[in-house]
């Protein structure tokens, strides 16, 4: 019944460097020739796209920054710690699987991995970890305690410990399969978990010739539903001075998740101002790793690969999962320059990804008032960037709330960000889209847009960009034939700043526009669209 004491492990560099007997360390994560490049198969490969993973694009700095902190501790044997802090979507699971997987590859690293999910599901949390580690999923009784004599046998230091290992395995089981375990172990505090976990670790990177053998990488996913993860974290960090362990922890924090716990959050902040402790954060992909990843998932046509880059700025996981969505649904077809969408397709968001955004909608619009619902709204409808003063006049028009209290929800729940003197941006485009959708669903949409319009109208200083989006505001509410000569004046508007791509784009949605109105093709309107493109 007494906890698990500390492994020691006297830890000396070699004198000789011929005599170090480990695997050799790469100087860089870089393959050392470029991967060959696949010829890609137009028309070919929609069914295959699920089974390969998606590319990882960009990212030098921070696999860098992993990189030489593995070197680090392999070097010195004494553990460290790197925090992969960042919104939703923009890479922080493939980055730590990334780590994962190429340390594995050149043998530099043994690897635990765990994940957590809101739920606390079975695979959740430290202890499936070790299960999963150990290769003991599925193995109870004399299956499992054979199991644990082959992995550990008399030799081993954790053999005395095989019946502790069998109770920490056994209680995440359900409550019959833990009766069975021997009343003799008992875990009655975290520390007494955390010394056995730490011991394992310890074990798996050392050997008997006196020296770390082996880095251990320990990754653990969205860290933010994990306390206990946290807490673990901290238990090894406070041993790492008088008893060093050749141990990365990578944990992965979300944004929005640590805003909705505080306390882990507060765990988290503690955590990175120790000495050893790296907060690297992950944000949304440049533009031009965007469109690199987005042409990477599979050959589509420019255009297209544009609208994809567009509606998931600058997310890896919105980016891959769209195209997923899309694929799964039988909306692409191939073309002559690769797959585009089929002619009438709908597009909108995959099922996962709009459940998620409803809830943290939901989470965000409760106790509000009716009135700042639908000025939250109104500040969706004016689109991914919106200044406050225009926000102000079309909700006083709307007879909306714009209080600066909503703005700093949004600020401190990390779903926007200010964007210089009074600009503020939606931090993810499908938080704004949810947003736009829930007033969509409820009938507001068509008055949203028209307050937008009537507050633009109403502009008397800078009108350059006004007409295209005074255009769609009037699509929006309704009202095609008015919105039409703006789209068209926009479109012009964009041809003559050097921006034909854009032009082209404001025409195809006027030709949208036109097909509702059902006019015949010697139609005029037709004729100006035509010209202009």
């Amino acid at each position: 019944e007494r906890p698990a004491q500390p492994m020691v492990v006297a830890r000396r560099a070699p004198a000789d460097p011929t005599d170090d007997r480990r695997t050799p360390f790469p100087t860089n994560w870089r393959q050392p020739r470029p991967s060959p490049s696949v010829r890609r198969l137009d028309g070919v490969g929609l069914n295959l796209f699920g089974l390969r993973p998606p590319p990882l694009v960009g990212r030098v700095e921070e696999r860098t920054v992993l990189w030489d902190q593995l070197r680090a501790v392999r070097e010195s044997g004494v553990g460290r710690v790197v925090v992969l802090r960042g919104p939703a979507g923009c890479g922080r699971t493939r980055l730590g699987n990334w780590l994962c997987q190429r340390a594995d590859e050149v043998g530099a690293a043994r690897v635990l991995a765990a994940v957590h999910d809101p739920e606390l599901g079975k695979e959740s949390g430290l202890v499936p970890m070790v299960n999963r580690f150990l290769r003991c999923d599925g193995m109870e009784g004399e299956v499992l305690d054979e199991r644990l004599h082959q992995l550990f046998p008399d030799t081993d230091p954790l053999n005395e410990e095989l019946g502790a290992i069998s109770a920490l395995l056994a209680s995440h089981r359900d409550r019959d399969t833990q009766a069975e375990v021997s009343a003799a172990v008992r875990f009655y505090y975290a520390r007494e978990r955390f010394t056995l976990i730490r011991r394992l670790i310890e074990r798996e990177g050392s050997e008997d010739h006196g020296r770390w053998n082996a880095v251990v990488v320990v990754w653990i996913d969205d860290v933010h539903l994990g306390r206990d993860a946290l807490e673990f974290c901290r238990f090894v960090l406070d041993r790492m001075d008088a008893d060093p362990l050749p141990v990365l922890l990578v944990l992965s924090a979300q944004d929005e998740g640590l805003s909705a716990r505080p306390d882990e959050a507060a765990l988290l902040d503690a955590l990175c101002d120790r000495d050893g402790v790296t907060d690297l954060p992950i944000g949304p992909l440049d533009e031009a790793e965007h469109l690199e990843l987005i042409r990477a998932l599979l050959g589509m046509e420019s255009d297209l690969v544009e609208q994809i880059a567009t509606r998931t700025a600058g997310s890896p996981m919105f980016a891959v999962q769209l195209v997923g969505e899309w694929v799964r649904r039988g909306l692409l077809e191939a073309g002559d320059a690769g797959f585009r969408l089929r002619a009438g397709a709908e597009v909108e968001l995959p099922a996962d990804i709009d459940r998620m955004w409803r809830t943290r909608v939901n989470t965000l619009l409760h106790g509000l008032r009716p009135d700042e619902v639908h000025g939250l709204e109104l500040a969706a409808v004016l689109g991914t960037t919106f200044a406050l003063s225009e926000w102000r006049n079309a909700a006083t028009i709307a007879e909306a709330s714009a209080s600066p209290e909503l703005v700093e929800r949004l600020l401190e729940q990390n779903l926007a960000t200010r964007q210089g003197e009074g600009v503020i941006a939606f931090r993810h485009t499908m938080l704004r889209e949810a947003l736009e959708r829930r007033g969509l669903e409820s009938g507001r949409a068509a008055a949203l847009h028209r307050a937008c319009a009537t507050m633009l109208e109403r502009r008397s200083d800078d009108r350059r960009g006004i007409a295209e989006r005074l255009g769609r505001h009037l699509l929006h509410a309704g009202q095609i034939v008015p919105a039409l000569g703006k789209l068209l004046e926009g479109a012009r508007e964009r041809q003559r700043s050097g921006d034909p791509a854009s032009a082209r784009r404001l025409l195809d949605y006027r030709e949208r526009a036109l097909h509702t109105l059902q006019l015949p093709r010697k139609d005029e309107l037709w004729g100006l669209g035509w010209v202009a493109r």
